[in-house]
């Protein structure tokens, strides 16, 4: 899991590294909270897909709780604008979804935007 908030935009993105033997890489990116955000978002690189689509309405910030209670534990990511509304659906990472050649993604991402996903991704991997 990469964490980040140095950047113009909030934004969930997942680095598929699953086809290549390793596990999907997840940035959470919370940001920008003094400045007003930019959008700057391509899709250029085939191999990382958006799970959320970039927030750049207003500043932002991210709030990650971390739950080790459980047998498998988990991190979440809450993205919460400056009146206090999420504007993500709560992201929620497990330690079983980060193993190799588990394609976590796909369970992060509504089911019909799959195919569309592994068509646009198939030639970056």
């Amino acid at each position: 899991m990469l964490l980040s908030g140095d950047d113009d935009e909030a934004e969930i993105k997942a680095i598929l590294m699953s086809r290549e033997g390793g596990y999907d890489l997840y940035e959470l990116v919370g940001s920008p909270l003094a400045q007003e955000p930019t959008p700057d978002y391509t899709e250029d690189n085939e191999s990382i897909i958006a799970i959320e689509e970039p927030y750049t309405d207003t500043m932002n910030f991210g709030r990650l709780t971390f739950d080790m209670s459980e047998a498998d534990a988990k991190v979440s990511l809450k993205v919460i604008n400056v009146f206090g509304e999420s504007v993500f659906p709560d992201f929620e990472l497990r330690a079983s979804e980060l193993s190799n050649r588990k394609a976590s993604w796909k369970n992060k991402v509504p089911k019909e935007a799959v195919a569309h996903i592994e068509a646009r991704t198939a030639s970056a991997l």
